[in-house]
C-alpha cells in the first residue's frame, strides 16, 4: 500500500473539467490531511479554471489543489494512479494500480472504449447505469471483474449552489415574468433543437409572460455558426434575429417573440461560476430535454439551488432524479443516437423526447402552486447524497478497502 496517490485531471472549462476540478481539490484536502500526497497531473498540460488563474488562490480547497499540482516535479510514478477522463483514452496514464474513472451518455460503448476499458486495473463510473453497461458489455475475464467496477458520483459544489431568498439581479424587472434556464452545450445531444420547438408551442399556448435563459457555450462550434444554428431553430418557431446585449453577469444575445412578449436571452461563455449561480438563482425552473446525459452537472446544481426541474426520464440522472423530486418528460422513445457529427449510430441508444411532452411538462410546472415544494425536495435529497465532499468520501472508502491506500495512524 502507498501513501501517494496521482491524478490525472482535465483542469478546464468543459464538462469533465469541472467535474475535474471540483473533484481533484475535494481529493487533494481529504487525503492531504490524512497523511498522503496526492500529486494532481493536468491532462493535456492545460490548466484554465478561472479559480486557479486568481493570485493568490482562495484559502482551502483550491489552496490544497495547487498544493497538488505542486507535486509533479517528484511524483511517484509507481503510485496507485485515477486518470478522469474519455473512456476512449485512458492508455496515457501509468501507475499500479491503474484506475479509470470515466463517464459516456448512450447504452453502447465502441470497440475502442472497451478495449481501453478493459485494460485498466479497476473502471470508476458515477452511476449505477454506467456500472451496469459496463458489466454487460465487457467480458469477465482476467482483472475485470464485477467488484472491479465501482461508482463514485459526481457533486455539487454546496457553497455555491443551494437555496437562497430572493432571485437577484438578473431577476430585476421581470417579477411578473415566469424564468425557465436551460445549461449545457448547444447540441442535439443535449435537446437543443426539441426546447426551441417546445417553447414556440407554449408561447402560442400560455398567456402567462415567461422567458428562457440558455447557457449554451459549445466550444467546437465558431461563432457564428453558433449564433445561425439558435437563430434558426428559434427562427422556425415565432422568434426574431440575435441581438447582442449586456446584462448583470456579461454579454449575452437577446431573441424576442414577434407575436408575444416573450424572450431567449442566452450566452455564450459565462466568465466564471459566480455567474452561474447567479443565472440559475435567476430561474423559477430548470428545463432539461435531453436526449442522453453522462450526469447533468447542471440539474444537479440547481436542483441543489431548490430549483423545480423538468427533465428527461432517461439514463444516468435517474441517479438521483427520483419520484417526486422533479417533473418527468416520459413520453419519448429510445432511438439509435445519431446526429450525423458526434453520434454517427455506433453507441448504441438515447431517448428521442417529443416536442410536445416537453411542452406539457414547462406549462406544468408554470401552474403547480406547489412547484418550489418540488424544488426544495430535490435540494434536500442532493444536498443530503450529491455534494463533492459525499464523492470524495466513496473514493476514499473504496482505496482503503482496497487496500491502495493505507489511511492507518502511523
Amino acid at each position: 500500500m502507498k501513501n501517494w496517490l496521482n491524478l490525472y485531471v482535465p483542469l478546464n472549462e468543459t464538462g469533465f473539467g469541472t467535474h475535474g476540478y471540483n473533484w481533484a481539490r475535494q481529493m487533494s484536502w481529504d487525503l492531504t490531511s490524512q497523511g498522503v500526497n496526492v500529486c494532481v497531473i493536468p491532462i493535456g498540460g492545460q490548466i484554465s479554471r478561472p479559480e486557479l488563474r486568481k493570485q493568490p488562490v482562495d484559502a482551502g480547497l483550491d489552496t490544497a489543489l495547487m498544493n497538488s499540482l505542486s507535486l509533479q516535479d517528484r511524483m511517484d510514478f509507481s503510485a496507485p494512479s485515477v486518470n478522469l477522463w474519455h473512456p476512449n483514452n485512458m492508455a496515457q496514464f501509468g501507475g499500479k494500480p491503474r484506475i479509470g474513472y470515466t463517464v459516456w451518455e448512450t447504452t453502447k460503448l465502441t470497440d475502442r472504449e472497451i478495449h481501453h476499458l478493459d485494460n485498466l486495473d479497476y473502471i470508476v463510473v458515477p452511476t449505477q447505469w454506467h456500472r451496469e453497461l459496463i458489466w454487460e458489455q465487457i467480458p469477465e475475464t482476467g482483472d475485470q471483474d464485477r467488484d472491479n467496477v465501482l461508482v463514485w458520483p459526481e457533486g455539487v459544489d454546496q457553497t455555491k449552489f443551494h437555496p437562497n431568498k430572493g432571485k437577484g439581479s438578473m431577476a430585476e424587472g421581470q417579477d411578473d415574468v415566469f424564468t425557465f434556464v436551460n445549461a449545457g452545450k448547444w447540441e442535439t445531444r443535449k435537446g437543443c433543437e426539441v426546447l426551441a420547438t417546445a417553447v414556440g408551442s407554449l408561447a402560442v399556448l400560455t398567456d402567462q409572460p415567461f422567458r428562457l435563459i440558455g447557457c449554451w457555450g459549445n466550444p467546437w462550434m465558431n461563432q457564428q455558426d453558433y449564433i445561425t444554428s439558435i437563430e434558426n431553430a428559434y427562427g422556425r418557431v415565432g422568434f426574431g434575429r440575435a441581438v447582442p446585449t449586456q446584462t448583470s453577469i456579461g454579454p449575452g444575445y437577446r431573441m424576442t417573440h414577434r407575436a408575444k412578449n416573450i424572450e431567449v436571452l442566452f450566452y455564450n461563455y459565462l466568465p466564471n461560476h459566480q455567474a452561474v449561480v447567479d443565472v440559475y438563482r435567476a430561474a423559477d425552473a430548470g428545463v432539461f430535454p435531453f436526449f442522453a446525459e453522462g450526469w447533468g452537472l447542471s440539474i444537479t446544481e440547481m436542483m441543489a439551488m431548490g430549483k423545480p426541474i423538468v427533465a428527461t426520464q432517461w439514463g444516468a440522472p435517474l441517479e438521483y432524479l427520483q419520484n417526486g423530486n422533479y417533473y418527468p418528460i416520459s413520453n419519448g422513445q429510445e432511438a439509435q443516437a445519431y446526429d450525423g457529427k458526434w453520434f454517427r449510430g455506433n453507441r448504441g441508444n438515447w431517448y428521442q423526447v417529443s416536442a410536445g411532452e416537453v411542452t406539457s411538462m414547462m406549462r406544468t410546472v408554470m401552474e403547480d402552486e406547489d412547484r418550489e415544494k418540488t424544488g426544495m425536495k430535490g435540494a434536500t435529497y442532493v444536498l443530503e447524497n450529491y455534494t463533492w465532499a459525499d464523492s470524495t468520501k466513496i473514493a476514499v472508502e473504496d482505496l482503503q478497502s482496497l487496500a491502495i491506500l493505507d489511511l492507518s495512524p502511523a
